[in-house]
């Protein structure tokens, strides 16, 4: 005849089961919630390589290909804000041996992907510097909270 196990260790056995159980599935649950989190997060942000390689690509196909002169673009500061809400770049920009052609502008953009890149010159020459008035609200926003990245060139009259 088999050997009874007593009430008291079967209600054991079963509560250790049960714990497990609900453990495993507490555990489960928060490894869906950090996998869909990461792939969410992923699907809606760039990175910065991809977003200014991006922004590159379309200030060279806005100016052209000229066969007489080369559109030169440097990079004088770029990164994402403190806060994570933006991506920005300062940009001086000019066709190789032309006098006069130059300028600086400063573009920035949410870290949302496929978001628009939005700018304003603020040095094509001593004269244009840029005028608050005359940019959009967004500009200006911008301008007022992120001067920090550099005030040389963040900055509107």
């Amino acid at each position: 005849m088999p050997k009874k196990i007593s009430s008291n260790k079967k209600n054991n056995k079963l509560l250790c089961w049960q714990i497990a159980t609900i453990i495993c599935a507490v555990l489960a649950v928060i490894g869906f919630a950090l996998v869909a989190k990461f792939t969410i997060f992923s699907a809606e942000s760039d990175n910065e390589e991809t977003a200014f390689t991006e922004l590159e690509k379309s200030i060279r196909d806005e100016y052209g290909s000229n066969d007489k002169y080369e559109l030169e673009l440097k990079f004088y500061k770029k990164g994402t804000t403190k806060d994570g809400k933006y991506f920005y770049a300062i940009i001086n920009h000019g066709l190789v041996g032309v006098d006069g052609a130059w300028g600086t502008d400063v573009y920035f953009r949410s870290v949302i992907k496929n978001s628009e890149w939005k700018s304003w010159n603020v040095f094509n020459d001593a004269i244009n510097l840029p005028v608050c008035s005359k940019l959009d609200k967004e500009l200006v926003d911008f301008i007022e909270n992120y001067s920090y990245i550099d005030e040389e060139y963040i900055f509107c009259e």
